[in-house]
């Protein structure tokens, strides 16, 4: 009877330790979910802000490349490079977007953006891209923001010096 009574008693002891072991798994619980959410809103916040100033890089680029085509002007044929760079800028913040998830190429991000409709532009996009230097076509098929950054700046870059050089050709003659 004793025995019986001892087990009753120990196992009334465990099943009320387990249940405040429980309440306080439950708390901790609870504790890292909100942590969890908190950190998931701050994420998406920070998403936001690069997602943004993103966009505004895109703008400025966008400000560059008028600002080159304005150079070039109206009585001049159409560069093919300065429209290849209109392409490229058209989709910067999408493609920025892409890259940051990291699962694409920053070729297969511009492919995925022109889409059907734009079969000519990633035609002509690509073209160039095989006919330039091997910096440049390493950094097309890369998978880092970073790079993608670089890879439209030094294009501009680029274009802005051969703009130079023939703008000086056309002051000496």
């Amino acid at each position: 009877m004793f025995l019986i009574i001892g087990i009753a008693a120990i196992l009334m002891l465990i099943s009320i330790y387990l249940f405040y072991r429980a309440e306080h798994f439950k708390k901790e619980i609870s504790a890292y979910r909100r942590e969890a959410k908190m950190t998931k809103q701050e994420c998406l916040s920070m998403a936001n802000a690069v997602v943004l100033a993103s966009t505004q890089h895109q703008d400025l680029l966008k400000k560059r490349l008028k600002k080159m085509q304005d150079t070039i002007g109206v009585e001049d044929e159409p560069n093919p490079e300065l429209l290849i760079m209109s392409y490229l800028i058209s989709q910067y913040s999408n493609v920025y977007r892409e890259l940051l998830k990291e699962d694409e190429t920053i070729q297969l991000a511009y492919k995925k953006f022109f889409g059907d409709t734009g079969k000519r532009y990633y035609a002509d996009l690509d073209e160039f891209m095989r006919e330039s230097d091997a910096s440049l076509r390493k950094m097309w098929s890369s998978k880092d923001h970073c790079v993608y950054i670089l890879f439209i700046d030094m294009l501009l870059e680029s274009q802005e010096r051969k703009l130079a050089k023939t703008s000086k050709k056309k002051a000496i003659a």
